[in-house]
């Protein structure tokens, strides 16, 4: 910290946003003086030690500088009312006592000795209170009060002490000293009186240049603001726009015909466009269900989404009458690899979907299930069965293999449930953990025997109260029918 700086730190001391201003301007002048005092204090006391038998008055001025240096510790502190206090009534104090006893001692009864602790009084008392005392009316009370007996009891002092003179002949034999110390003390009062105006010139311009860098950070900031909500509203409206897309690609789930399985969908994306997407398709021979979990959620999930209902509904489209499970989601892997075009390369992007795909055979009432890594339950008197998926998504994958597909056959009161892992992945706020597939197929057992319909509400229900205030994690899917 260099001696510009460290001045600058000194004359802060004590200074608050919080004081009025008229208070922060006297606390830096106030500061700014106890300095000036400790230098021609010390120039006084170099002075007195030059000569022998002042030496014992330098050691006196000496025991000063401890009063200085509290207040300014006290100003640090906060506490400037205590420090004006101190400054205006213990220093005045203390050098009526030295005077005295310097001079019983016979040490400098001359005029300089005679006038200087008088003087000295004067500007302890008046000083301080000119700057700041005056602010709280019952400290300039007190230090004027201490001041003025001070100075009136002077030489009442003075004799108890011993050190009695010829004041009137010394006075009169002195005048023209007595006038030179009464304009040196009103040119003080005066220089004081302009450095505190040029303090406050200093101060208000110094505020208003700090009021100018706030007013122009703060209209900076506010056109960010501006700028990003401007920003924000446009990809808003153009998510809002990606999602009416979205949802008139996806199926109508109450407007899919209706000798297709009794069936719901709980679909609740986590943005405002969804990665995981549902299709439901009822064609002459056959019904399709599609719960799928594409890479990602949000924006990037929602692309992938949008190949994968395209490239669904053109493999089901040419798959006709011998519709197999597992030849839709082979043929949908080979599109999606040609989309993105992957190659199998290690550093290529792996974006893909996970996919659980039924396909009902209106004329054996059997159900085809094919699943990449998204599995398939049945619940048969109030038996939970896990129909496992093949490890592997419906993109490049270094184990790639055809998909399985499994057959089953349809009894009344079987109820089916495909889904995303949305659910099963969610942190719960109570417990701090994921809900797990142990809970959620203990769930599924529970309320499998209500209507579809309550079940979709008593599972969005146990989302809510699991979840609380926690943020969701990922998209949500689950897609359950049933065979009365």
């Amino acid at each position: 910290m260099g001696i510009t700086n460290t001045w600058k730190w000194i004359s802060y001391l004590g200074v608050t946003d919080e004081m009025p201003v008229y208070f922060q301007k006297a606390t830096i002048l106030y500061n700014q003086i106890i300095r000036i005092l400790l230098f021609f204090l010390l120039a006084g006391i170099i002075l007195l030690f030059q000569t022998e038998e002042l030496q014992k008055v330098g050691w006196y001025l000496l025991a000063l500088y401890p009063f200085l240096g509290i207040t300014l510790i006290l100003n640090y502190k906060g506490k400037v009312h205590v420090s004006v206090l101190l400054l205006s009534t213990l220093v005045p104090l203390y050098i009526l006592w030295v005077s005295a006893f310097t001079k019983s001692m016979g040490i400098g009864l001359n005029v300089l000795f005679y006038l200087t602790p008088r003087a000295a009084i004067l500007i302890f008392t008046l000083v301080p209170l000119l700057i700041i005392g005056f602010y709280k009316l019952r400290y300039a009370v007190f230090s004027m009060s201490v001041g003025v007996i001070s100075f009136v009891l002077f030489d009442y002092v003075h004799n108890l002490a011993g050190a009695t003179i010829d004041k009137a002949d010394f006075i009169s034999a002195h005048y023209p000293f007595y006038v030179l110390m009464l304009a040196v003390l009103f040119v003080v009062m005066v220089l004081i009186i302009v450095f505190l105006q040029r303090i406050s010139s200093q101060y208000e311009n110094l505020v208003a240049k700090q009021k100018e860098e706030i007013a122009t950070q703060r209209d900076y900031v506010t056109s960010q603001r501006d700028q990003i909500k401007r920003q924000n509203d446009t990809l808003m409206e153009s998510l809002q726009y990606a999602r009416r897309i979205q949802h008139a690609i996806l199926p109508d789930s109450q407007a899919v015909k209706t000798d297709m399985p009794e069936y719901f969908v709980f679909y609740q994306p986590k943005s405002v466009v969804s990665g995981d997407f549902y299709w439901l398709s009822d064609r002459e021979d056959y019904s399709i269900l599609v719960a799928a979990d594409c890479t990602g959620h949000g924006v990037p999930g929602a692309f992938v989404s949008m190949l994968g209902i395209t490239f669904l509904k053109e493999v089901i489209d040419k798959q006709g009458a011998s519709m197999n499970a597992a030849e839709v989601l082979n043929e949908l892997r080979d599109k999606i690899k040609d989309a993105l075009n992957q190659k199998g390369n290690p550093e290529e992007a792996k974006d893909g979907m996970d996919m659980a795909l039924c396909v009902l055979n209106k004329q054996n009432n059997a159900l085809q299930y094919a699943g990449a890594h998204n599995p398939l339950y049945l619940i048969r008197d109030n038996e939970l069965y896990t129909y496992k998926a093949d490890r592997m998504p419906v993109a490049v994958h270094r184990k790639e293999k055809a998909f399985s597909n499994h057959v089953i056959s349809i009894q009344p009161g079987d109820s089916f449930y495909m889904f995303s892992d949305g659910f099963v992945d969610q942190i719960g706020e109570e417990k701090n953990e994921k809900y797990k597939t142990r809970r959620f197929k203990e769930l599924l057992k529970n309320i499998h025997q209500e209507n579809l319909a309550q079940q979709r509400e008593l599972l969005r229900e146990e989302l809510n109260s699991w979840k609380g205030n926690r943020e969701q994690i990922d998209d949500i899917l689950i897609i359950g029918f049933s065979f009365a």
